[in-house]
């Protein structure tokens, strides 16, 4: 579409894209209230950009659909005890990382760090086991 720089006078080609974007050399993005699109009215530009904004939808449904599907996993094929590795791990470092809060220790044991990581995992564990 030509469109017309309401500040300089300028003509532009636009298109929309989620927004304005000026195709002319340097491209940006445009506010609808810089520039005025040059034979079209409002009406036919709104119907433009409708049409862009269904047309893209349908491209991305089309994408989803053509991507592989989510593929349940058995939780006879998970292993927990890997699983269990990884959260404790995590849960060290989040340990470790925590801000110092009154009353708490902020010098735990390794001990105490490991066993409560330990607990965190078994627990998250036992939660993902229910559903």
């Amino acid at each position: 579409m030509k469109a017309i720089l309401k500040n300089t006078g300028e003509i532009i080609d636009v298109h929309w894209n989620d927004g304005w974007i000026k195709d002319t050399e340097p491209k940006a993005w445009l506010n609808r209230n810089e520039f005025d699109i040059l034979g079209y009215t409002d009406e036919e530009v709104r119907e433009q950009i409708e049409r862009a904004i269904e047309t893209d939808r349908k491209e991305q449904l089309i994408k989803a659909l053509q991507r592989p599907t989510t593929i349940a996993i058995a939780q006879e094929s998970i292993d927990w005890e890997q699983r269990k590795y990884e959260i404790a791990k995590n849960a060290i470092v989040g340990i470790l990382a925590s801000p110092i809060i009154p009353g708490v220790d902020p010098n735990p044991s390794v001990e105490c760090v490991a066993r409560h990581s330990v607990l965190i995992a078994n627990a998250l564990i036992e939660e993902l086991k229910k559903s």
